[in-house]
């Protein structure tokens, strides 16, 4: 994802990519995004600034999510449901588990019942399958955008004459 979004970088700043990868490997992926977004208001287009800009809050969300389940930890969860009859369902699943910082989020900690599994806190396998093809995904869309910037350009202004 990252090699993607330097790419769009380094053509955005009209560098060669050499200088991308020490660029990519001093910046987090807040200050990439801030940074494509800055220049896609003064490099591209109404439109191409919005599309890089909302690729840019994709990027940002699914790395929130990566880092959620990267620094994770594995547990099993155990859910019990009432089968009727007097019987009762068990049937357990693994879950990549964060444990949150920001207190709304700690406070759900091992709630593994609230509707909000695999988008905050807590993630089973299927989901993080999910989260690795939206994650394809957008490294399609911006592969589109580095094809388009071309078209996504501002013109460039004037050249002024040197000076006598």
């Amino acid at each position: 994802m990252e090699g993607i979004i330097l790419l769009v970088l380094g053509d955005l700043l009209g560098t060669d990519d050499q200088a991308m990868r020490a660029v990519g490997a001093t910046l987090g992926a807040r200050q990439l995004k801030d940074l494509l977004t800055a220049l896609g208001t003064i490099r591209l287009t109404e439109v191409g600034a919005k599309r890089l800009k909302s690729l840019c809050e994709r990027f940002s969300k699914h790395n929130t999510k990566r880092n959620h389940i990267v620094h994770g930890s594995w547990s099993t969860v155990v859910i019990m449901k009432d089968a009727g009859g007097g019987l009762t369902t068990i049937t357990t699943t693994w879950v990549r588990s964060y444990t949150a910082v920001q207190y709304d989020l700690a406070q759900q900690a091992g709630r593994y019942d609230l509707p909000n599994i695999g988008e905050n806190i807590a993630f089973t396998i299927p989901q993080m399958n999910t989260a690795l093809g939206r994650v394809q995904t957008l490294m399609g869309d911006f592969a589109a955008l580095l094809s388009d910037l071309p078209l996504l350009r501002t013109p460039a202004p004037p050249s002024q004459p040197e000076p006598q």
